[in-house]
This record gives structure tokens, sequence and C-alpha cells, in this order.
């Protein structure tokens, strides 16, 4: 299972579309930048592509730990990012959300690009 650390993951919502404008692909590789200097954890949806991607690559680069939390489903269409530290896959969106709400952590969401939170 994963390694969780309440002070030091980080879980981010952000885009997985890639039909988004590049700033916020760039606004991705600027937050994942602080990850490393910082010993934050990124937890994440689980995905390679768009924000998602440039995120999780940008906290490798800096020397962060990455977590993907993902559904076999999105695993199966090709869009998981296999280069996670550690990748979480789950057998459904339910059972994500699940994983996601049983850790502590902080979060951080990306308005402008992200859909809105259903409970």
């Amino acid at each position: 299972m994963a390694r969780w650390s309440m002070t030091h993951s980080v879980c981010v919502f952000c885009s997985s579309s890639g039909s988004i404008d590049g700033r916020y692909l760039e606004l991705a590789r600027e937050f994942g930048r602080h990850f490393g200097p910082r010993g934050w954890t990124l937890v994440s949806g689980g995905g390679s592509v768009s924000m998602m991607g440039e995120l999780a690559r940008s906290v490798r680069a800096s020397g962060g730990h990455t977590i993907g939390v993902i559904p076999q489903a999105l695993k199966d269409l090709e869009v998981a990012d296999l280069e996670a530290d550690e990748l979480v896959v789950t057998h459904d969106m339910r059972q994500r959300k699940g994983v996601w709400t049983s850790v502590p952590m902080r979060s951080w969401r990306c308005p402008e690009v992200s859909a809105p939170s259903r409970n």
C-alpha cells in the first residue's frame, strides 16, 4: 500500500483534458517544482495526460515522490502514469475517492479547469 504522511502529502485535483490552454500546463509544471525541495509527496488521480501528467513529471523532476490513484478502467485506456513512484489501481471511481478520503493530506484544486466536486 502507498506511503502516506499527513504533513507531507498533498492531493491535487486538476485537469486530464487534452484541450486546455497551455498556460495551465505551465502552472502545473511550476507548482510541481516546489514538491521535491519541500519533501512533499504528490497524491493525484494517477493520470499521465494534461495537467495531471505535467504535474507528476515536474514533481519527480524536482525530487518529489508521486502516488497515483486510478481506476482500472482508466488504466486500461492507457492514461495511467506508469512512471509514478506508486500507482494504486482501484476497482472503480467510488473506491478511488474512498482511497483519497481515507488518507490524511492537504488538498489543492486548480479551480479554473477542474470539474466541480460531487459528494
